[in-house]
């Protein structure tokens, strides 16, 4: 199957505008858009800031990213040995997170040394890979 890669332009909109307070008012929903054009994305932008100005609301946050993988989840994977174990994690950093980015996320935002290896791997469910199962 020969599926070609669609250009896109995504939204993602988060924040108090979305609180029950506004959000019965306004009945717009949090969340990833993606659409054709960046006219299209522009103009829905433009309706939310004219709602929130109208409704006097704050915290609005808009993220927009474009291009052919915007619906692609960004995660990082971790695998770390502690006293003889070896223990797999992930983080979700969501989509269209740049690859810079979560390269940078990975080495200086997602800390692991001894002192919280017991605190992250024990008190959290964390896959353990078993050695023997191949």
């Amino acid at each position: 199957m020969n599926k070609e890669l669609k250009y896109e332009y995504h939204l993602q909109t988060w924040g108090g505008f979305y609180n029950d307070e506004y959000a019965k008012i306004h009945k717009k929903v949090e969340g990833d858009f993606w659409f054709d054009t960046k006219e299209e994305r522009q103009l829905y932008i433009d309706e939310l800031k004219f709602i929130r100005k109208e409704l006097n609301a704050v915290g609005l946050a808009l993220d927009i990213s474009e291009g052919y993988n915007c619906r692609q989840t960004t995660t990082l994977h971790r695998v770390v040995e502690w006293e003889g174990k070896r223990y797999y994690s992930t983080y979700d950093l969501g989509i269209n997170y740049p690859f810079r980015a979560a390269n940078y996320h990975l080495n200086w935002k997602w800390p692991l040394d001894t002192a919280n290896i017991k605190q992250i791997y024990c008190n959290h469910k964390h896959l353990l890979i078993d050695e023997n199962s191949k």
